[in-house]
């Protein structure tokens, strides 16, 4: 489902923002030619941020124009073909 010329629908998601350190320590291993190879440990933090468990809400198809909403479309058609790619 694509929005018509000079559309647009407002979007909200809803999701869990999730941010998580977690320490690591490692072994590293360097091999150069004509050269035993050495090792030597690391250690660090590893940072992610992501956001699960995401959700849209879909609010009304409206004219850019004008804002006005676009007659053939309902909210909850509109979220089922968007949703699920209809």
């Amino acid at each position: 489902m694509n929005l018509e010329p000079d559309t647009a629908v407002n979007v909200t998601l809803y999701g869990n923002h999730t941010e998580s350190e977690t320490p690591y320590t490692a072994k590293l291993v360097s091999f150069y030619e004509k050269e035993a190879p050495t090792e030597r440990v690391i250690t660090g933090i590893r940072r992610e941020v992501q956001m699960l468990d995401v959700l849209p809400e879909f609010g009304d198809v409206y004219f850019l124009s004008n804002s006005s909403l676009v007659s053939h479309f309902t909210k909850a058609q509109f979220n089922i073909e968007i949703w699920w790619g209809l």
